[in-house]
């Protein structure tokens, strides 16, 4: 497990935006772990 973002919940729903981060984020990990 990698963690790339973190964030103080003060609701039960994740903002939309922390998802889209979080998913920007992983595929960038992943495109640049294929590259290696």
């Amino acid at each position: 497990m990698i963690f790339t973002n973190s964030f103080i919940k003060k609701t039960p729903k994740t903002p939309r935006h922390e998802i889209t981060l979080a998913r920007q984020r992983r595929n960038e990990y992943l495109q640049r772990r294929q590259h290696k």
